[in-house]
């Protein structure tokens, strides 16, 4: 005790009493985000973590990493994916982080040596044809189908395309873009309004054909305004004009939307459906895949897609950059070529001796 004290590590013994799921609870509760992210974290963590160490004391805890790795190992049989490990114990970890702050704890235990996470298996995405893209884009119903526009042509995840207006883009510069403002989302009790994703706004260069199949879409099926509450149940009402919403003007809901309108269209197109299967956001993977090929920059992408850095991007998307074997060994035997006695002396050259 005296060692902490002087290394000005010394808590109360007492203050790290409290069960884990009780201080979890108050910490989750509080963390300043978005409903929505607060209502899957308190999901998270009732089914995969307080029947495990709920009751334990956060000191105890913190002292035994290996009751960390064994909630890590129940979550492995229970046959939890490595990437759903890794969210819960991130969430396990700010947790940990709140109760060094106040003071209950010294350390956090999920960062210990002896703590391991499993290793996600990452598959190569394969994106989309053409011909499977315009197959969706024929068989949804006629006034969804220009969403297939804003997802393998602008990019958009599914609740930014339901919240996009009218008033997003710029229909009248020589240089028209879709400025990303808002997204759609379905908190527990009803949807709000809010930022995109990561609360990044962005602006995204518009295609002449594009726009032309918007404000076709327009045409036919005029713009509807809808209110809904900003980011929260309670938040202020916000009225927005929609592209796309239900029959009757209401906003869409994703499950609603997906079940109905989406998945048939993926099985007419003649791709299978599954839970992660030819969702929506294959519209974007194939959006990424159309421009890296084409040899488009990676930072250019990872702005468009509104990604919080170019390394998000990369992990997903590098294998689509284009590759070429012939090219890399024409420029390595250009490069170490020997000059001649007139050539100019560059990179990659050695000037010729001299006497």
């Amino acid at each position: 005790m005296q060692a902490e004290i002087n290394s000005d590590n010394y808590t109360d013994p007492a203050a790290g009493k409290q069960p884990f799921r009780d201080y979890s609870e108050d910490v989750v509760a509080n963390r300043a985000i978005d409903a929505g992210t607060t209502a899957k974290r308190q999901q998270r963590m009732a089914k995969h973590v307080y029947p495990v160490i709920g009751t334990t004391p956060l000191r105890a805890l913190s002292r035994r990493p290996s009751l960390v790795q064994s909630l890590i190992a129940s979550m492995e049989r229970a046959g939890l994916e490595a990437s759903t490990v890794g969210v819960v114990m991130a969430d396990v970890s700010m947790v940990f982080n709140a109760a060094i702050d106040d003071g209950l704890v010294t350390k956090n235990p999920c960062r210990a040596s002896s703590v391991t996470l499993p290793t996600a298996e990452q598959d190569e995405l394969v994106p989309w044809t053409a011909e499977q893209v315009a197959a969706v884009r024929a068989a949804l119903p006629a006034r969804f189908a220009a969403m297939v526009d804003c997802g393998a042509g602008v990019g958009l995840r599914q609740g930014e395309i339901f919240a996009l207006s009218p008033d997003d883009v710029e229909w009248l510069s020589p240089e028209p873009v879709v400025h990303v403002r808002h997204q759609v989302k379905a908190l527990k009790g009803g949807m709000v309004f809010d930022l995109p994703k990561g609360r990044k706004t962005r602006a995204v260069p518009l295609s002449p054909a594009r726009k032309i199949a918007l404000a076709e879409h327009m045409r036919l099926h005029p713009p509807v305004e809808v209110t809904l509450p900003w980011r929260r149940l309670d938040g202020k009402p916000t009225k927005v004009r929609l592209f796309f919403t239900h029959t009757q003007g209401r906003p869409l809901e994703r499950a609603d939307f997906n079940r109905d309108s989406w998945k048939p269209a993926v099985r007419a197109a003649g791709l299978p459906v599954g839970p992660y299967e030819n969702t929506m956001h294959d519209l974007r993977h194939y959006f990424a895949a159309v421009l890296l090929t084409e040899g488009e920059s990676p930072k250019a992408l990872s702005r468009w897609l509104g990604h919080g850095s170019v390394t998000t991007t990369m992990k997903y998307y590098a294998h689509f950059m284009p590759q070429s074997d012939a090219r890399m060994r024409r420029i390595i035997d250009e490069a170490m070529e020997p000059a001649s006695e007139d050539a100019e002396v560059g990179p990659g050259r050695s000037a010729p001796a001299r006497d």
